[in-house]
């Protein structure tokens, strides 16, 4: 459901209703694997071919078995991915996704490693490849969400903004799943003193500054721990989010690459 209700946010803050976001699978499933020193993490395109008439239950089906499919092959290598999908690489970007989810188990007890002693510690910032990362914990408290972004594009306060029209969201679609996505959108998604149509047409203003990342914690509120880079201020809707489903270079105008699991 987190999920669903954040593609469903993508697409009302961004105007595209056809859109591509990833997530994170780690661990390690091949014996072979088990000696290996390493982070061991892969990134699942999981797309969400939203419709603003149809109902948040149905989405709520439909992306269920989307991520249940991605699971099944979550040990297929990035790089073979992108060499299947002829997609151009570029540095500092990930070329199939540009906002990511990532759901992590809160650490409730030490670890205890014969020999060694371990301490948490909590991250200081962090470094994005991707536009956005959407970073959920789930731990005693409940669910606690972090977003990790890039500060050419967006500002702390519309991050801000971000968060809270997610929790409305998830109030709305709690409340009445058979609510279209376009009321929801209405209701909770759009932020606030805008209409869904100037949220989906907004263009994206300019920035100058240098790409960085900024953590933030809207539950229960952050400190002061973005980075260095000065945030600029960017409207929610940028160009990059515009792209998320680009067609391929070279491909037929409007169509697309099959480079995401899931289906109308």
């Amino acid at each position: 459901m987190q999920f669903a209700a954040f593609q469903t946010l993508l697409a009302a803050w961004s105007g595209q209703w056809d859109l591509v976001t990833g997530i994170t699978t780690a661990n390690r499933a091949l014996p072979e694997t088990e000696e290996l020193i390493g982070f061991f993490v892969n990134v699942l395109p999981i797309r969400g071919a939203l419709s603003p008439e149809e109902s948040f239950a149905a989405v709520l089906v439909r992306t269920g078995r989307s991520l249940i499919d991605a699971y099944k092959r979550d040990e297929l290598p990035f790089e073979l991915l992108l060499e299947r999908l002829e997609l151009p690489r570029a540095a500092g970007h990930n070329p199939l996704v540009q906002v990511t989810v990532a759901s992590h188990q809160e650490l409730t007890a030490p670890l205890s490693l014969s020999g060694l002693t371990v301490e948490h510690l909590p991250p200081r910032g962090l470094d994005v490849q991707e536009d956005l990362t959407f970073y959920l914990t789930s731990g005693a408290q409940g669910v606690r969400g972090d977003f990790a972004f890039r500060t050419d594009l967006f500002d702390r306060s519309t991050m801000e903004e971000l968060g809270r029209a997610y929790l409305r969201l998830l109030e709305k679609a709690v409340a009445g799943p058979e609510l279209t996505l376009h009321r929801l959108v209405e209701e909770a998604a759009v932020p606030a003193g805008r209409t869904a149509a100037e949220a989906s047409t907004d263009a994206p203003e300019a920035a100058g500054a240098a790409p960085g990342a900024c953590w933030r914690n809207w539950s229960p509120p952050c400190g002061a721990s973005c980075s260095t880079a000065t945030p600029q201020p960017v409207k929610p809707t940028s160009s990059r989010w515009a792209a998320l489903r680009s067609p391929r270079p070279g491909s037929p105008t409007g169509s697309r690459t099959n480079s995401a699991y899931g289906s109308r």
